[in-house]
């Protein structure tokens, strides 16, 4: 995986299907796997919006949704064979830490590669955090 900040302040992600399926599952756990108290501080949006962010990492299973208050900036393509290209804006970048920060809070590390997607761990999750992170800064 590389993470960059592109001029302008938008971060881009290069990365692998199971990647991309684990950040998706990340979204979807906040969302329908447990409860997260005070969603809106902990993942700061609201449930909508990282639902949207879900149906941009899962185009094939997109679901309707109620229009959002702010745009959705974050895109996803293919950039090769099992390779993506995720470009998206910084409080993207802050979303997709705080659920892997809740999912990494809330499930047990020896059922985590379980239910996040196989080749996804604590390890990779934790890889994902820093690199968003430094590219924030």
């Amino acid at each position: 995986m590389q993470i960059t900040k592109r001029p302008g302040g938008t971060i881009e992600m290069s990365m692998t299907e199971t990647e991309l399926e684990g950040i998706a599952q990340s979204f979807n756990e906040v969302c329908n796997g447990f409860t997260v108290h005070d969603f809106e501080k902990a993942i700061g949006a609201d449930e909508n919006t990282v639902m949207h962010l879900l149906n941009q990492f899962r185009p094939r299973h997109r679901s309707e949704l109620s229009p959002l208050a702010i745009p959705v900036h974050l895109t996803v393509a293919i950039s090769g064979e099992n390779k993506f290209t995720v470009e998206m804006a910084p409080n993207e970048g802050r979303i997709i830490i705080n659920c892997l920060n809740e999912t990494l809070r809330e499930i047990r590390p020896s059922e985590y590669q379980t239910r996040m997607g196989i080749g996804f761990g604590v390890e990779k999750a934790t890889q994902i955090i820093s690199g968003i992170e430094a590219a924030l800064k």
